[in-house]
């Protein structure tokens, strides 16, 4: 039976996805004294929703599914009635609520008005708009009472007398007039403000509301923005005294870790350390997964920084920086940390630093446009130009082109770029000065920049230069000028790295030209070295014997590389053995060497010649030839060295920890345990194979590995953990013999507790999944016995 109820409601959250017109609204109220929280979910279709409940009828959890998901998904998150997340499962994208205390969920078919029949809630499957209710102890707005004998049965035909609708109920119960909304104008023109960034007015406007409206619903959120007007413009005091109010009076408030963090602020800055210590214990305690507690820690590492002690003040900016998820936190605490590091002379340290807030959030750098260029300066003359100009680069992607800076900056851009290996990005910025500007202020210098550069830009017309080239060639033939137009040609050739255009300039004026000659020997070995990568192993001795070049040991790499890739291990080999005794290059060789043995199956050679490589990197600290363990290891077990195995393996990961490169050799490891019967081993590997498939979120040793680890956690006797390794394996993607295992073993754990319902469904879904395989047999055998 539904009771009127009189109510303030207040959105403060909504989501959209691109989901058709999926919408997300998460309100608060009040009812009787007792504080509430509605979600809507709204869409243009009808969808389903339905709700779990436990064994004393509470509900643990409701799923909205809707048909495919969205392009944009929103992140988890948590109010104080609710935890929301989704998911996609089957192609299906579902929306996830979890209940803080209690909570109902309601469909909203249709308005009362709207329709002549009334059904019960729970008769409905499917609507276009579900509301879930969140509460304490009583479910606010309806009340729902047990049905009297003589009572009505839904659902009700009423298709002539449809009910009227009276419309928003003001808090005496009666209708509100449009004209008594004043306050609601007033506080939305507040908030506009404060988006807008205009601070100054905000605290006068609070007051002036409150003035004008003094039993306003909006208290406590005014009170909060004229914390925020205070906050920005450093009004410490006056914010110490409406933070006073605010914590007596909502103290339960949601918003009280962003309140804890600007009062924390204030008393420090105004000298009361000890009141701001306070406060910062209580954010950080209290709420150390909001956002405001890496806010916190920007305003304590700022204390930290106006008392001296740079080093604390640096430790809660990194906290802060790697802690939170908000982009613009992140932003305060790096543009702090890369400040520090510039003043200590880490150039490279604050380079990346301000390079990341580029990349994530680069109108960052407007919020004090003169520190940040005095900053870029500090840079430049620090010699990393680069980062200079990357910095002027972001600003003045945002910076309005009338701003008296602006022009300065365009050419310090390019000016610092000329100065850098970036020449076509230094070409593009001084070009972009001269047709912004003509004949203006920096035209010299940017001019002497372009000049200096010496650059013909990348998409300059190389067929139009060729043509060119040519055209002078033919009309200066035996003179000078044909003769340089023939070498520029074939230097934009071998620029184009076309060695074959430059040898076959032979007999042209080019060759009466000295650094033709060269240009030519150039070409030449560029082109053998081409040959060599391609595994034209005879163009490349072709060429050489064509234009008398040495295969000089310098290009052994190359022929090595050739003939590895080729597969032609003989003569890698043999090149490779050439160096064996190098004293400069022995260990790249001597790995080279080893390389060729483990392809050509000579394992027992290869178990000694990879000793002597291990042996040398870890001596010169080399771990690029780490993987040399993973050939020696497959070697061993080639040779079934079981002792070279685990020895290798142990070496491996002590060199370079556990990585996913060597998740194969894990397998291994547990496939020797299984063979030798070594619990240890099979346990110590499954755990290690699993960690490394969970970080790197790729499945594709399961379920093997669950399966080998199942094995020890039986023999241990470990059945939670084998019921939490089970629960695991489940959301994999398994094969339906797979799924019919787990569902059985999974059974096979609950019987022994004594859960034969739980169990009974375990064996239901392990036939249902594959009634033709062995585990589907022994689990209809085990149905009898629970049964």
């Amino acid at each position: 039976m539904l009771f009127r109820s009189v109510l303030l409601l207040l959105s403060f959250l909504v989501f959209q996805t691109g989901l058709y017109a999926l919408t997300l609204s998460v309100n608060i109220g009040r009812e009787k004294g007792e504080s509430f929280s509605t979600v809507h979910i709204k869409e243009g279709f009808s969808f389903r929703c339905v709700s779990e409940s436990d064994e004393f009828d509470e509900i643990k959890q409701i799923q909205c599914i809707f048909p495919r998901e969205p392009k944009e998904k929103f992140e988890a998150f948590d109010t104080n009635y609710f935890k929301i997340d989704s998911f996609t499962k089957s192609g299906k994208y579902i929306l996830r609520v979890f209940p803080v205390a209690k909570m109902q969920l309601i469909p909203i078919k249709h308005k009362l008005y709207e329709t002549g029949k009334i059904r019960k809630p729970s008769e409905y499957t499917t609507s276009s708009h579900w509301m879930i209710v969140g509460y304490k102890q009583r479910l606010p707005l309806i009340r729902m009472t047990t049905t009297p004998p003589l009572g009505i049965d839904f659902p009700i035909e009423m298709e002539e007398t449809k009910l009227p609708s009276v419309g928003a109920l003001d808090i005496a119960g009666m209708p509100i007039q449009l004209n008594e909304l004043g306050d609601v104008s007033a506080y939305m023109q507040i908030k506009r403000a404060y988006e807008s960034g205009n601070y100054t007015q905000l605290s006068n406007d609070v007051d002036a509301l409150f003035a004008n409206y003094p039993q306003t619903i909006f208290t406590a959120e005014l009170l909060l923005y004229k914390m925020r007007g205070l906050h920005h413009t450093d009004e410490s005091e006056a914010l110490i005294e409406v933070s006073k109010e605010f914590i007596r009076e909502y103290s339960d408030d949601e918003n009280m870790a962003e309140v804890l963090a600007y009062t924390a602020n204030a008393y420090s800055d105004v000298g009361q350390q000890v009141d701001g210590s306070y406060f910062y214990e209580r954010l950080f305690k209290e709420y150390p997964e909001s956002k405001f507690a890496s806010l916190g820690m920007i305003f304590l590492g700022d204390q930290f920084v106006s008392g001296g002690k740079q080093k604390q003040a640096e430790n809660y900016f990194e906290k802060a920086l790697y802690m939170t998820k908000d982009v613009e936190i992140a932003s305060m605490a790096a543009i702090r940390l890369a400040r520090i590091s510039l003043e200590k002379g880490f150039i490279e340290k604050s380079a990346d630093l301000f390079a990341k807030i580029i990349e994530g959030n680069d109108k960052y750098l407007l919020h004090d446009i003169t520190e940040n260029y005095d900053t870029a300066r500090a840079f430049a003359n620090r010699g990393d130009k680069k980062t200079a100009a990357d910095m002027l680069t972001a600003i003045t992607k945002h910076l309005p082109r009338n701003d008296e800076q602006y022009e300065e900056m365009i050419k310090d851009i390019g000016v610092w770029l000329s100065e850098t290996a970036d020449k076509a990005a230094a070409y593009k910025a001084l070009k972009r000065y001269q047709e912004t500007y003509g004949e203006s202020t920096y035209t010299a210098e940017v001019q002497a920049s372009l000049d200096a550069l010496f650059y013909t830009p990348e998409d300059a017309n190389k067929t139009v230069l060729i043509a060119e080239y040519e055209n002078l060639e033919s009309k200066y033939a035996d003179q000078e000028i044909g003769q340089k137009a023939a070498l520029e040609k074939a230097k934009l050739y071998y620029a184009e790295h076309s060695y074959r255009k430059v040898l076959d300039m032979d007999g042209s004026g080019a060759e009466r030209e000295e650094a033709y000659v060269q240009l030519k020997q150039d070409s030449a070995k560029a082109l053998a070295m081409e040959s060599l990568e391609k595994g034209e192993c005879a163009a490349a001795i072709g060429l050489s014997k064509e234009h008398n070049l040495t295969l000089e040991e310098k290009f052994d790499a190359s022929l090595y590389r050739c003939a590895y890739k080729t597969g032609n291990y003989f003569l890698a080999k043999t090149t490779a053995a050439k160096h064996l005794k190098d004293k400069e290059e022995r260990l790249p060789w001597l790995y080279n060497y080893a390389k060729t043995l483990n392809k050509s199956g000579q394992y027992e050679e290869l178990t000694k010649v990879a000793a002597d490589v291990i042996t040398l990197s870890e001596m010169e600290k080399r771990s690029e030839y780490d993987d040399i363990l993973q050939d020696l290891f497959y070697a061993y077990e080639r040779l079934g060295n079981t002792q070279g195995m685990i020895k290798t393996v142990k070496e491996l990961e002590k060199r370079r920890g556990l990585e996913y490169d060597d998740i194969e050799l894990y397998v291994s490891m547990i496939k020797l345990g299984l063979k030798e019967n070594d619990d240890i081993i099979i346990e110590s590997y499954a755990n290690k194979v699993m960690k490394l498939q969970e970080k790197t979120n790729s499945y594709s040793q399961s379920p093997f590995v669950e399966f080998a680890a199942l094995q020890v956690l039986k023999a241990q006797k470990k059945e939670k953990e084998q019921l939490a390794l089970l629960d695991t394996l489940l959301k994999r993607d398994l094969n339906d013999k797979e799924k019919s295992r787990v569902q059985y073993m999974y059974g096979s754990l609950l019987m022994k507790e004594g859960k034969k319902t739980e169990a009974k469904a375990a064996f239901e879904s392990s036939i249902k999944a594959d009634e033709t395989s062995a585990w589907a047999g022994l689990s209809k055998d085990a149905l009898e016995l629970v049964e």
